[in-house]
Order: structure tokens, then sequence, then C-alpha cells
């Protein structure tokens, strides 16, 4: 009715094919969601920041994401803020896994002060884009970054060749620079060093 899926035998074939993929994927999160742990209110002190806030992602003891998507940058970010909170914070709860439709990952439990440095640096960052407007973009420093950490050789020049095709690539949509903020700010930047150490951090 909404126009997302083809008429007739197209429509079913495709909506069979996303059914399947979706329980199957449900068979690999459903033990880790079995048994839903009752929300918990953090409240921490963190480079000059106050962070407070729920935390409604925990199955027994463990800190779980799930999205039947890609991974993005956001999934990523949400994930890891929230184990550095639960770390910081001193509880048991160390432990957190991020499923999405093509990668799982796990992050393992920290000791809660390098939790909290880890904070400390990240509030660092926001406190700067506050005052001006930094190099740090959804899609084209998560590429950066991503393909810094995995690479064999050369992590620089590879991570800078995969952000230059998602902040302005010369095919295609959705790319950082097709953001109307971005674009206001940074129409003829170029990816430089700045854009390297805040991608890393």
């Amino acid at each position: 009715a909404r126009g997302l899926l083809p008429h007739g035998v197209p429509g079913m074939v495709f909506y069979k094919k996303c059914l399947n993929e979706q329980r199957k994927f449900y068979s690999i999160i459903a033990p880790y969601i079995a048994v839903k742990d009752q929300d918990i209110n953090i409240s921490i002190e963190a480079g000059g920041l106050d962070i407070s806030g729920k935390i409604s992602s925990l199955y027994s003891g463990k800190n779980i994401f799930y999205r039947y998507a890609s991974l993005k940058s956001r999934d990523m970010l949400r994930a890891w803020i929230t184990h550095l909170l639960l770390s910081a914070s001193g509880r048991e709860e160390g432990e957190t896994i991020l499923f999405s439709r093509d990668k799982r990952i796990q992050f393992p439990s920290l000791l809660s002060e390098e939790a909290l440095e880890t904070l400390s640096q990240l509030a660092g960052v926001y406190i700067t884009g506050l005052r001006e407007a930094i190099p740090l973009f959804e899609k084209s420093s998560f590429a950066y970054a991503s393909e810094f950490y995995s690479a064999s050789s050369e992590p620089a020049r590879k991570g800078m060749k995969s952000a230059l095709s998602l902040f302005s690539g010369d095919f295609g949509g959705g790319k950082d620079i097709h953001d109307v903020y971005v674009s206001r700010l940074f129409s003829n930047y170029y990816p430089d060093r700045d854009f390297e150490k805040y991608a890393l951090k």
C-alpha cells in the first residue's frame, strides 16, 4: 500500500526473501535477548560534562544492541558510548555485543578508569564541536577509521581513499557533503590531518 514492494508475484518473492533473512537474523540474536534486565540510570562526570540517562539495552547481564541493517557509524557510536558509560560506572555488565545484518562486534570489558579516560576524550571532542565546526562526519570519518584499523598495509592511504568516496565521491547521492549543514560549512573542504585525527578519536 505504501509502494515499498513491487506488485504481484515479484512483490511476494521479495517479501518472502526479506522474511527469511529476518527470521535467520532473529534466530541468531534470540538467545541473547531472551531475558530482559531492568533498565538502569547512569550519571557520570567526564571531561567537564555531566552525562546522565537510562540504559535499557541489558539482557542477561550483557549489553546487547541489534538492528537488521548494514552497520552504520551511529550504531557503533551508540553501542560504544553505552559500553563506556557502563564500564565507567563500575557495573559488572562489562561486555557489549552489537549485531547488524552483516556483522557482529563485541566490546570486551574495560577497567572503570580506562572507560572514564576515553569518555573524557570524547567529551573534549564534543565541547570543541560546540565552539567550532570540526571535520568529523558520519560516513567518511567512520570509513576512514574502519579502513585504517583493518588495512594490513598503508592504512592512512587506504583510509583516505575510502573516506573521500563517502565524503564527496563522484557518483551517487548520500555522501556527507550532501548534508545541508556539512555543505554549508565544508563546501570547499578536502580531508586533512585534522580529519584523520578526529576520525581516529
